[in-house]
């Protein structure tokens, strides 16, 4: 299995084949998003938001993930908090299989990231993805007690 390091990958530059979209100029800064997004590259987010905006932000790749999801899949803390002071964010969008930026921040232990995520308001605390999981069930599965707890009181504020 060829392997190709973050670092490289990072060089090498988004891969505009997995953007599903019909207009280039569209295509190549939603790419641009994904990438920064994927590899923690806050600069080049923040350099696409001021020149494209929302509508780039919210697109979706062929897997039905926003920038957000791709930020929270792979543990970016620090590009997840920038997004979500995009004024319109989608922060309930879900992937093809149902999970949420939320989920998979739950998943992967990512205590900060979750509760930057369970600060905004009207964030989706009873949504469940195809396998009928919820972000609490995620947390437990994966043993993140603190996570865990901090869904439980935000779904049950005052406990």
């Amino acid at each position: 299995m060829n392997t190709i390091n973050t670092q490289e990958q990072s060089r090498r530059g988004p891969d505009k084949s997995d953007v599903q979209t019909n207009d280039p100029e569209t295509s190549g800064s939603m790419a641009m998003v994904m990438h920064a997004a994927k590899y923690g590259l806050l600069t080049l987010l923040r350099e696409q938001l001021h020149t494209t905006g929302i509508d780039v932000v919210n697109a979706r790749d062929e897997y039905g993930d926003t920038a957000l999801i791709v930020a929270a899949r792979n543990g970016r803390t620090g590009i997840v908090k920038e997004l979500l002071q995009v004024k319109g964010i989608e922060v309930n969008a879900r992937r093809e299989q149902g999970k949420t930026a939320l989920m998979h921040a739950a998943k992967n232990g990512k205590i900060e990231m979750v509760k930057n995520l369970l600060n905004v308001p009207g964030i989706d605390l009873d949504v469940v993805d195809k396998y009928g999981k919820s972000v609490l069930m995620y947390a437990e599965e994966e043993s993140h007690t603190e996570i865990a707890l901090m869904i439980r009181n935000a779904i049950l504020p005052g406990r």
